[in-house]
């Protein structure tokens, strides 16, 4: 079973320093590339489908915006938004 079956996600160690030392207000390094929508990365791919060994992941197609965001409807979106505002 893989992590992202049972509802949680990759995400990069380096990215996840990136952004506490950031929010220590350590701006000394360039921020990390985020999905505004579901916070992907470009170490970190959504899963936009594939199944077994054909995983196929996401790629922008805005600056900050991934291709498996841009694919959904504006309402889930927002309702995404405020799950994780909560």
């Amino acid at each position: 079973m893989r992590a992202t079956d049972v509802g949680s996600f990759r995400f990069d160690p380096d990215v996840l320093v990136r952004l506490i030392d950031i929010a220590a207000g350590d701006t000394s390094r360039k921020p990390p590339r985020l999905c505004d929508r579901c916070a992907c990365s470009e170490f970190d791919a959504c899963h936009c489908g594939g199944a077994g060994s054909s995983w196929t992941g996401c790629h922008w197609v805005e600056p900050n915006l991934c291709s498996a965001c841009a694919d959904r409807p504006a309402a889930a979106a927002a309702i995404d938004a405020e799950s994780r505002a909560a």
